[in-house]
């Protein structure tokens, strides 16, 4: 198994904003597009309002879900020290904003490793090659990195930001893992 981060903004982070998109679209028009390995981006003349909160932090939500998340611009700039970002990210409209955020497309994504019943985090997926610094989990809204990335997130200390372990298995290790659990596991 092999260590990598998953980050996600602080589920539990006090008066962090949190948005609505703008009529005439509604949450289930748009909701799997914003997913990071999707090919697809949100329709050009689609933007979004502030529901609730008062902070502008690095990560931002969609009020119907804590895992729809907007990234700001800086936030976007150090991971492209890692990744060119070109083609994975674009920008967002969201009224009132005091700096660009952006949507994540594009990422390269792996199958998840279904827990027991009995587990909980960290969750697992199957890796069958050395993976670009930022990567997804397919059907999923989590962003991975590799620990230079993760050290970097640190670093810039990003606000509304937590990062944890995840882990990657290989296709052998994910066998005994079926076997060890009787299951078979793997999503998409």
């Amino acid at each position: 198994m092999t260590e990598f981060f998953h980050f996600q903004n602080n589920i539990f982070a006090h008066s962090v904003m949190e948005l609505k998109v703008m009529p005439p679209y509604y949450y289930r028009d748009i909701d799997w597009l914003i997913c990071p390995t999707t090919h697809e981006r949100l329709p050009e003349d689609l933007g979004f309002y502030v529901k609730k909160g008062k902070r502008w932090t690095d990560i931002i939500v969609y009020n119907e879900s804590v895992t729809l998340q907007f990234y700001s611009q800086r936030l976007i700039e150090l991971l492209s020290r890692f990744i060119d970002m070109d083609n994975i990210s674009y920008p967002v409209h969201i009224e009132g904003a005091p700096f660009p955020y952006y949507l994540m497309y594009n990422l390269k994504g792996y199958p998840f490793v279904k827990q027991n019943v009995t587990k909980t985090w960290p969750f697992r997926f199957e890796l069958s090659e050395t993976p670009p610094a930022l990567f997804s989990v397919m059907h999923s809204s989590f962003c991975i990195c590799t620990r230079l990335v993760k050290e970097a997130l640190e670093k810039a200390k990003l606000t509304n930001v937590s990062i944890e372990s995840c882990y990657a298995l290989t296709k052998e290790e994910h066998e005994k893992w079926k076997e060890e659990y009787g299951q078979s596991d793997i999503n998409g």
